[in-house]
């Protein structure tokens, strides 16, 4: 409770004292590390993450999260490793293809990424954040029509999507961009109510 209401200090006081009096609870220490993130103390949260996941190696978000953490730090490479580890225990989550995709864009490895970023789309076609990645990864690749596609369906997807508007090619009529805005705002209108489902079978997304 205390994580979630945002008393990060406290929260991290109360995870260390379980730590402290079970140092085999895996939970605790991966919901330190999730303080720790939150706190910006980003290399504590590394060993802890590590250390959840020393407990149990099948602890997929600690892997996702330790992924993020390490991608913060500019560790790249073990960032790709900890993000590859997280996808053979959970394939099935379109999340974690997107933010491995994210990060090879990243690193300028614009093939691996876009394939990274299909991938999700089809676990989840609805996934905007794919769409809008995607999009920027043809943009990178000299590809401005399939960008063009690729954001209009994001911006389908939620309406007024900063990333989406941004990486729109500069020449694409105003008025397509129009369009897709008025065709999207009455599917928003009806799904506001309506949160994105989580792809079945993924662990990260279910959190």
């Amino acid at each position: 409770m205390l994580l979630e209401t945002g008393h990060f200090d406290e929260a991290l006081e109360s995870f260390r004292r379980a730590t402290a009096a079970n140092p085999a609870y895996a939970d605790a220490h991966e919901n330190a590390g999730d303080a720790l993130m939150q706190l910006g103390r980003v290399d504590e949260a590394v060993v802890s993450y590590e250390r959840a996941l020393h407990i149990r190696p099948d602890r997929v978000v600690a892997c996702h999260s330790l992924a993020n953490a390490l991608a913060h730090l500019g560790r790249i490479e073990q960032a790709l490793a900890a993000y590859r580890r997280a996808i053979t225990l959970d394939p099935n989550c379109a999340e974690l293809h997107n933010n491995l995709g994210g990060l090879l864009r990243a690193c300028g490895r614009l093939h691996e990424a876009a394939a990274c970023f299909r991938h999700a789309l089809e676990l989840d076609p609805r996934l905007a954040e794919a769409h809008a990645n995607l999009g920027l990864a043809q943009r990178l690749q000299s590809r401005p029509r399939e960008a063009q596609a690729s954001c209009l369906r994001a911006l389908e997807l939620r309406p007024n999507y900063e990333p989406a508007l941004t990486t729109l090619p500069r020449r694409m009529p105003i008025q397509a961009t129009l369009r897709a805005q008025n065709a999207a705002s009455g599917r928003w209108l009806r799904s506001i109510a309506i949160r994105r489902k989580p792809v079945p079978g993924c662990r990260v997304c279910a959190r």
